[in-house]
């Protein structure tokens, strides 16, 4: 089948765009380049490091429609269903958590992505420091597939306040996170998730540059060490990539800086309910 249109963003290789152009056989090809247009492609589009990967993407599209972007671009929304919402508060039930202040915890990061990951330790501080906060705070720790063994040691750890959420279908997880008031994760797409569904989201960023990958919209908030050597991504040392201890941008983040700035969101979103707005 010979498609009409094809985009391509970055992080692809050369011979693998080549590859794919030759497979899908598009009548018009548009993607990025950084200083040197690609031949590979039909239109061009420059990317710079101060824009959001969103509208980088949107550029893309406005080059095909000759269009100029608007000044603020809408964010992104997931709008969960009344199933998905029975399902959330099923999960609920099962587990006995009622009126409880919920907090979601992602300390994974994907198989692939270990570097992306703030200390076990420190997370386990992070969730006995706002525990002490207010005696109805309850958490949500958010496992994927391969996680659980990440998890394992938040829980063990506090096990009446900790719920591990582990193998929900992903519709049901958006579900529970609209049911929380505060999302901490790593440089995960669980914040992006947060964030759409209008859960107050809280990054920990290390190598990564939250200018271009944070979730696009109001509902987020980052921190990271501010060291001079990050963000480095794609760029990072191999023994970053290799050697959890020589992570200095997420070991130098202590607890007690995520704690102050999640306390604050927190305190802030003291209003909010704990049950989700319809669209």
């Amino acid at each position: 089948q010979k498609y009409d249109c094809a985009f391509f963003t970055t992080s692809g290789t050369i011979w693998k765009t080549m590859a794919f152009l030759k497979v899908i056989n598009a009548s018009l090809t548009i993607g990025e380049y950084r200083k040197v247009k690609s031949p590979f492609f039909d239109i061009n589009v420059v990317r710079t490091d101060d824009t959001h990967r969103c509208v980088d993407n949107a550029k893309l599209v406005g080059a095909v429609m000759n269009k100029t972007l608007p000044a603020q671009l809408p964010a992104p929304k997931v709008w969960t269903t009344d199933k998905d919402g029975g399902e959330a508060d099923a999960f609920l039930k099962d587990n006995k958590i009622k009126d409880k202040i919920i907090i979601g915890i992602q300390n994974g990061s994907g198989k692939t992505q270990g570097f992306k990951r703030w200390p076990t330790e420190h997370f386990i501080e992070l969730i006995h420091e706002l525990s002490k906060l207010n005696a109805n705070n309850h958490f949500f720790l958010f496992a994927g597939h391969d996680e659980l063994e990440l998890v394992t040691p938040l829980y063990r750890s506090l096990p009446d306040k900790c719920t591990v959420v582990h193998t929900l279908p992903l519709r049901t997880v958006a579900a529970l996170i609209e049911r929380c008031r505060l999302v901490i994760t790593n440089d995960t797409g669980l914040s992006h998730i947060s964030a759409a569904v209008g859960t107050s989201a809280l990054s920990i960023t290390g190598p990564t540059n939250p200018v271009k990958t944070a979730p696009f919209g109001q509902a987020y908030s980052s921190i990271s060490a501010g060291l001079k050597c990050s963000p480095c991504w794609p760029k990072i040392p191999k023994k970053c990539l290799n050697d959890a201890k020589a992570r200095k941008c997420l070991n130098d983040l202590l607890p007690e800086m995520v704690i102050a700035k999640a306390s604050a969101i927190l305190t802030q979103n003291k209003s909010r309910t704990d049950k989700p707005v319809e669209p």
